[in-house]
């Protein structure tokens, strides 16, 4: 028998909170994008039918977790489909009085990037809407209050989502924390698999750190290329 090895799929962290899932789901594979995709049209969707004008300002609130390059992509993609997309298609509201909260806490959004692009990229945030709240924590779902109807719907996003800092700890660059060591996973799982088979090695595993992208608006994002730093047009084109 023959049995094919396949590296474990991304997972997101939930900090020991059982309901996380129910109430900020993560951003690691198709189905969730599909779920957050669905959670965001719908609430626009209930908003329209809503006539309770408190109802209404619930449904267009949502708070994203996580102010990596995960969560300052989806704020900014969020204000883009409620400012640019979605206005006129309502009978009853305006999509543009949604409000998109972006939380971290940490005292500056994109934190693995060098400061002044991280700047820019608050800034940015700000000019398209989201209303960007940083040293800030939630609590978690599980902890008392945040099942509260009145509050509004967080979506977890990226390696962002504990925003409680553990002693000692420093973050790492994004990309070298998430895909290098999601590829060296998927290398350390093939060479078991080739071992235990018999066959012989590939050549030796090896990763080059090209840097750190986000695209924070339409036609604006930032590049952290090592000694090179891109914002705005030129850095989205990139």
């Amino acid at each position: 028998m023959t049995r094919s090895s396949s590296p474990p799929a991304p997972r997101s962290r939930t900090s020991g909170t059982t309901s996380t899932p129910t109430y900020a789901p993560g951003l690691k594979t198709v189905d969730d994008a599909l779920e957050i995709r669905g959670r965001v049209f719908s609430a626009f969707e209930m908003a329209e039918l809503s006539t309770d004008l408190a109802e209404r300002d619930h449904r267009l609130t949502s708070a994203i977790v996580g102010g990596g390059p995960t969560g300052v992509e989806m704020a900014g993609q969020i204000a883009e489909i409620a400012h640019r997309t979605l206005p006129g298609q309502y009978r009853h509201i305006d999509p543009r009085r949604a409000r998109i909260v972006l939380l971290d806490a940490v005292d500056r959004v994109l934190p693995t990037f060098d400061p002044r692009l991280s700047a820019e990229a608050e800034r940015r945030l700000l000019r398209i809407g989201v209303d960007v709240r940083l040293a800030a924590t939630t609590g978690g779902p599980d902890r008392p209050g945040r099942a509260d109807p009145g509050r509004p719907r967080p979506h977890g996003a990226g390696s962002s989502r504990d925003l409680r800092p553990r002693r000692g700890h420093e973050p790492g660059p994004a990309t070298r924390g998430g895909s290098g060591r999601d590829s060296r996973r998927a290398v350390a799982g093939r060479v078991i698999a080739r071992r235990l088979a018999g066959k012989r090695l590939g050549k030796p595993f090896s990763y080059f750190d090209k840097g750190n992208l986000a695209a924070v608006s339409r036609f604006s994002a930032i590049a952290d290329l090592g000694r090179v730093r891109l914002s705005g047009a030129i850095g989205w084109f990139i």
